[in-house]
């Protein structure tokens, strides 16, 4: 996780239905530090692993996935991020 504070750089987007909702990894409150150090792609679902696969092949050197980039369980960021998807999804 790379919080940007306003820093521009390619990135793709993931779109993706959520399904079962313990199945997909999540930012929160209580794990953004352990995120901001890492996260092993192997432990991500396969979906996941694929996008990341291909943005790598692509050469794009980030990825936006609304599970881990918007805390979920953080109103003011949820608003924030959700205002703007229309430019995060351009």
């Amino acid at each position: 996780l790379r919080e940007t504070k306003g820093e521009k750089g390619a990135y793709i987007t993931l779109s993706y239905v959520w399904g079962s909702p313990r199945r997909i990894p999540k930012t929160t409150t209580a794990n953004i530090e352990e995120r901001r150090n890492g996260m092993l792609v192997k432990s991500l679902p396969k979906t996941f692993q694929d996008f990341i696969t291909i943005t790598r092949k692509l050469n794009v050197p980030y990825v936006w996935i609304d599970a881990l980039c918007i805390i979920q369980d953080d109103e003011e960021d949820w608003k924030r991020e959700v205002g703007q998807m229309a430019r995060i999804y351009q």
